[in-house]
């Protein structure tokens, strides 16, 4: 267990007790040793559901790790527990490695209640053929168009569709879009401090998808996490792109599955708005109240 989920489950024991009147010093000395035998347990235990509610994980990219046990490649994944639903975000570039990382975090594939995939490159696709061999029946959401040519039954989103009052799926096309992808899906959570928007490639216009969570929401976008230019390698392009969020008041920003130059350039824009994207780190989630 992370030390940070040690402090959350600490402080979420200390909210119970102080909740249910449990007093520091119980009388019985039997019952004391219970009481303190079972608090030592759910301190230590790693998967605890109360403890790591509503948070999101990268289980795939090029990215730092938060421990050896995770392999990294040039695809992308990333899953989320998020108000009892647990769900990914693309599915990698290699079976083998999503597979082992999904293990590592100690994601179980039978929990998994549906699948998004945000565009139809190999390295955010690799990982669903597996999942469908060992859940024909997990939902699987798609963009429209003639790329998703495979012999499989997907959930087309055409438009959005609101998975919960709080996780939103939003597609978005684009003539100009680059290397024959013009539709992709993205993924918008409403948390208490603002919309969080997740996004993997930029293949469609970056902006219009900032636009688009706005109107949906009626508010800016409050944290991106994932890729925002096309052209990769031109800081131009990038420093453009960082500034124009800025501009939109977006307050926090976690550059993934792009170049080193993303990560430069945020950080230079960003500031103390700048959150490091590591491999397998949970991010904690607070949901909007509805």
């Amino acid at each position: 267990m992370l030390q940070t989920d040690r402090v959350i489950s600490r402080v979420k024991i200390e909210a119970l007790i102080l909740r249910f009147g449990i007093p520091p010093v119980i009388k019985s000395w039997w019952t004391t040793h219970i009481f303190f035998v079972v608090l030592l347990i759910l301190l230590q235990a790693p998967k605890t559901a109360w403890a790591e509610d509503n948070y999101y994980q990268i289980i795939n990219g090029s990215l730092d790790t938060v421990s050896d046990g995770y392999a990294k490649d040039r695809g992308y994944s990333v899953y989320f527990n998020f108000e009892g639903n647990q769900f990914l975000l693309d599915t990698g570039d290699n079976e083998h490695s999503f597979v082992g990382n999904l293990k590592t975090a100690g994601i179980s594939l039978d929990d998994l209640d549906y699948v998004v995939l945000s565009h139809s490159h190999k390295d955010h696709t690799s990982g669903w053929p597996y999942l469908r061999r060992q859940r024909p029946k997990l939902p699987i959401y798609i963009p429209p168009g003639k790329v998703f040519s495979y012999s499989a039954e997907f959930d087309v989103v055409s438009d959005l569709l609101k998975i919960t009052p709080n996780v939103i799926l939003l597609h978005t096309h684009d003539e100009s879009g680059s290397i024959r992808i013009k539709d992709e899906l993205s993924l918008l959570i409403k948390t208490v401090e603002g919309p969080y928007l997740f996004t993997t490639n930029s293949h469609t216009d970056f902006i219009a998808k900032l636009e688009k969570s706005k109107g949906v929401l009626g508010e800016n976008v409050f944290f991106h996490s994932g890729h925002t230019a096309r052209r990769v390698t031109l800081e131009e392009e990038i420093l453009e792109i960082a500034k124009k969020m800025k501009n939109l008041n977006i307050k926090k920003v976690s550059p993934s599955h792009s170049s080193p130059n993303h990560d430069k350039i945020f950080r230079q824009v960003f500031g103390t708005g700048y959150v490091s994207a590591i491999l397998g780190k949970k991010v904690m989630l607070e949901p909007a109240s509805n």
